[in-house]
């Protein structure tokens, strides 16, 4: 989970990712709430938090990721 939350934080206008992570079958089920920046798309934004997470687990860890759902409960900008 910490590992698919810092995942999700280097993209590029996501923050305070929260994860839970599921495993059923030898694959993954991925559940995700954060934060987004004002201005970002979110489509755009959720289509890439899926590739990075899918493929780096897979390339890192050996396991498949059967679903991402992502979540943005808040659009806000990041604090510094």
């Amino acid at each position: 989970e910490d590992y698919v939350s810092e995942l999700c934080n280097d993209v590029y206008g996501v923050h305070n990712a929260k994860v839970a992570v599921k495993m059923a079958d030898n694959q993954l089920n991925v559940r995700i709430n954060a934060s987004v920046e004002p201005g970002i798309n979110i489509p755009d934004t959720t289509d890439e938090i899926k590739r990075t997470i899918t493929k780096n687990v897979l390339s890192t860890i050996g396991i498949d990721v059967k679903d991402v759902e992502v979540f943005f409960k808040h659009i806000k900008a990041k604090q510094a």
